[in-house]
């Protein structure tokens, strides 16, 4: 016997790739889909979040840019009313400087 026997080759092993069977695909494909989802999910929040704290920093833009316009309108009323008493106390003045050149003539 030249080529020996089998018990004579070494014997070696193979990997070999494991498919799921009929029976356990459906878990990897339920598995594999709630994992695509979660992560859909995640990034909606992720954005949602980003949304909501841009609106936030608008809304505090505008506060401020209102805040501002008030006192704009404000100091603006202050200074009508001032303009206002200003006229009336010329008015009231003009009226009884009439007055005393009526009764000088």
């Amino acid at each position: 016997m030249s080529g020996g026997s089998r018990a004579d080759k070494p014997k070696t092993k193979t990997m070999q790739l494991e498919l799921p069977n009929s029976r356990t695909l459906p878990y990897y494909v339920i598995s594999a889909s709630f994992a695509a989802i979660v992560a859909m999910w995640m990034e909606v929040r992720r954005i949602e979040d980003a949304c909501d704290q841009k609106l936030r920093e608008q809304r505090l833009q505008c506060d401020e840019a209102m805040k501002a316009q008030e006192a704009r309108i404000d100091e603006a009323r202050r200074e009508l009313d001032r303009y206002k008493t200003e006229q009336a106390q010329l008015f009231q003045k003009t009226v009884l400087d009439i007055a005393k050149i009526k009764q000088q003539q």
